[in-house]
């Protein structure tokens, strides 16, 4: 297989084309609608641990669909190397302060974000908390969902964008536009407006994380850090 070299500060260079990241994009739409076309069946379920578990379940599996098309459109199609994708170690071990940077400055952002706009009482951009179905005091239940949103979620989602997405619009627009671009579709793909602009200024924070570090882990440990916080906080 072809192996790239890691991406520096200045540039990303990769093969898969504007048509491959469509497509991708495209698999992530049609993996949503899919979600919620069977979702309504499994809310209305009344085993609330069926329910639960069949919610985490549905929702892994849509997750992992547009991480295979990545797989088909860069991995497979140009017949590169996983490091093209980021699966790289990253340059020194100090890079675990950043990771820490990362998540503190993440949820400052969120919560500097959330303090403003309840004070404005603009409500509908207030972030929603964790839905209901997934909070509890079951063992199984916060098991099920710390593994899917603070483990399985992070890193078929950095895959996605920023492995996928960052580094192909980076490497043809630069990695401003890059970064801009594929935050903003990555805060799009979350769908409540009240968590879009903090989740595009994290995203941005993500990006950022990768370009300095040239290792998709250190978002991937990033998001998984800052998800799993949230759990916490929320007492999910």
């Amino acid at each position: 297989m072809q192996e790239l070299t890691p991406p520096d500060n200045n540039s990303i260079n990769v093969p898969w084309s504007m048509l491959d990241m469509a497509l991708g994009v495209g698999a992530l739409v049609l993996s949503f609608v899919v979600f919620l076309l069977v979702l309504h069946p499994l809310v209305t379920t009344e085993d609330e641990g069926l329910r639960v578990f069949q919610l985490v379940l549905l929702g892994s599996a849509i997750e992992g669909a547009p991480a295979y098309m990545v797989y088909r459109l860069a991995i497979k199609r140009y017949g590169v190397a996983r490091d093209a994708l980021g699966f790289r170690r990253p340059r020194t071990r100090r890079n675990v302060l950043l990771v820490l940077g990362t998540v503190i400055g993440s949820l400052i952002l969120i919560s500097m974000y959330g303090a403003l706009v309840t004070q404005l009482e603009i409500d509908i951009l207030i972030p929603e908390p964790i839905p209901e179905e997934l909070r509890g005091n079951g063992i199984m239940r916060r098991a099920l969902t710390a593994i899917a949103i603070a483990g399985f979620v992070p890193f078929v989602e950095e895959i996605f964008f920023r492995g996928f997405l960052f580094q192909g619009l980076a490497s043809k627009y630069g990695m401003i536009w890059g970064a801009a671009l594929s935050s903003a579709l990555f805060a799009l793909a979350h769908i409540v407006i009240g968590t879009m602009i903090p989740i595009f200024l994290i995203g941005l924070l993500f990006s950022l994380l990768y370009a300095r570090t040239g290792s998709l882990w250190m978002p991937i440990s990033a998001h998984a850090t800052f998800n799993l916080v949230g759990l916490s906080v929320s007492g999910a």
